[in-house]
């Protein structure tokens, strides 16, 4: 599966899931930056940026300096949550759910560069400190 497939692959996966939680769900619309989904469920509307990823060493994808803004000199997420999903042989093994307040907490490791990692985030993900993992 190459990149492309593999990331509407996680924003299909994470739609349907959303789905059976019982929120709407659709994917972003042209002009629309920084999230790839927008889900609705009793009057909430949340914004969600899905990465998806072979890697089950923990850690986040690259992010990229179009899903953040910068604000008073640091970089924030523009969505409210950051889903990861990993694949295993390209089926669904493990989702990663971080808030925007849990990446943010790590502004001052962002780069403003295209690709952003936050490599504490990763480590912290990766040893359970931060975010909610959902084994598939």
């Amino acid at each position: 599966m190459n990149n492309t497939d593999k990331g509407k692959f996680g924003e299909k996966f994470v739609a349907d899931y959303l789905g059976k939680q019982g929120y709407s769900v659709r994917i972003r619309l042209k002009g629309e930056k920084g999230f790839d989904l927008l889900a609705q469920k009793d009057g909430e509307v949340i914004r969600i940026e899905v990465k998806t990823s072979n890697n089950h060493k923990g850690g986040i994808p690259d992010m990229h300096d179009t899903e953040f803004v910068s604000e008073d000199g640091e970089w924030k997420l523009i969505a409210d949550f950051l889903y990861v999903l990993r694949l295993n042989e390209d089926k669904p093994s493990q989702l990663d759910i971080l808030s925007k307040q849990e990446v943010d907490a790590y502004s001052n490791s962002h780069r403003t560069v295209t690709a952003i990692r936050t490599m504490k985030l990763d480590s912290d993900l990766d040893n359970k400190k931060e975010g909610k993992t959902i084994y598939l």
